[in-house]
């Protein structure tokens, strides 16, 4: 089945508005996230210097943490230019998205989808940084899956949203680089 996704990401909310749809603490985690952030000058540089219009189809629920984590690290890199259109989506409403971007026959999310300027996709990011995802793939094989989640999430929390921002970026890199 062909998806639509130009129709998709016409249909997401922008980061305001899926805020404004979210409330109670998931949205005052997001806003805060969102806010401390800090992006180095590299980083700005970096986001500043897109000249091709990016776009990322973000599929999410306020209710998952891994969304409540990563969707703000996401929403404040793309607001540092306004070629990158970033749109988000609910995972439950759009099943047909969701199971195009399985991991491992199941639904994590986020998934942020990254297509360049004529909507060819270029990349794909899966619920958390890659460096996490091993650490649990890892735990669960040797049978401490709990204690591998606890690990990752304490890398993730040390790592005050580096880890994403640096494999977002590249994504991003790639929208840029990929031909027409």
């Amino acid at each position: 089945m062909d998806i639509d996704y130009k129709a998709k990401i016409h249909e997401g909310l922008t980061w305001d508005e899926w805020l404004a749809g979210t409330s109670g603490a998931a949205a005052d985690k997001m806003r805060s996230i969102y806010e401390k952030l800090e992006l180095t000058d590299d980083d700005v540089t970096f986001l500043k210097s897109i000249r091709t219009k990016i776009h990322i189809l973000c599929l999410s629920e306020s209710w998952c943490g891994d969304c409540v984590q990563q969707v703000p690290i996401m929403a404040r890199l793309c607001a540092e230019n306004p070629k990158i259109n970033f749109r988000i989506i609910g995972r439950d409403d759009n099943l047909d998205v969701m199971d195009r971007y399985l991991f491992n026959s199941a639904a994590v999310i986020p998934v942020f989808v990254f297509f360049n300027e004529n909507f060819v996709e270029v990349g794909c990011w899966k619920a958390r940084p890659a460096l996490c995802r091993e650490m649990i793939a890892r735990g669960k094989a040797a049978g401490r899956l709990a204690e591998a989640k606890s690990e990752a999430a304490q890398m993730m929390k040390e790592a005050k949203g580096r880890l994403s921002v640096e494999e977002f970026k590249h994504l991003l890199d790639m929208a840029c680089e990929v031909p027409r």
